[in-house]
């Protein structure tokens, strides 16, 4: 699964480290796309449907070889891979800048999930974020006083 867990870990570390990136991506699967418009954002829906079908055979191709190799799941569809890739995105809207290690650790979640098999878990990076955090970014706290609560 190298190449796979290559592009799934650089795009979505490229994705949480650039926020308008990351609001488009993630816009233009939850209709926020385009807020700040005062008409549908039309024409940038457009952008992102030609772009994503442009990238549609690469992604494709990717799952496919890796599931050749034995290293991803059979049951996987390449669609499933935009899922958990919204879903390892939702993290860092989530966390906002209190957690940046999150997604990372919760793309190493995911991609053990994906393997057929393994001796043993991949050691995740970071800390957890445990429940005073979690209480403390549902308040609205602060992003470095929810970092204190961290661990």
């Amino acid at each position: 699964m190298g190449r796979l867990e290559g592009y799934f870990r650089d795009s979505l570390r490229e994705v949480v480290e650039d926020r308008g990136f990351r609001e488009l991506t993630l816009g233009a699967y939850t209709n926020k796309l385009g807020w700040s418009r005062s008409g549908s954002p039309d024409r940038l829906l457009e952008a992102v449907g030609r772009i994503e079908q442009a990238m549609l055979p690469h992604h494709v191709n990717l799952v496919r070889r890796a599931q050749a190799d034995g290293g991803l799941r059979k049951d996987l569809d390449p669609s499933d891979m935009l899922v958990l890739t919204m879903a390892a995105l939702a993290t860092a809207e989530f966390a906002g800048g209190a957690f940046p290690g999150l997604p990372e650790r919760v793309a190493t979640i995911i991609l053990d999930g994906l393997r057929p098999r393994r001796d043993s878990a991949t050691l995740l990076s970071d800390t957890p974020v445990n429940d005073a955090a979690l209480f403390a970014l549902r308040s609205g706290g602060p992003d470095d006083q929810t970092a204190q609560l961290q661990g």
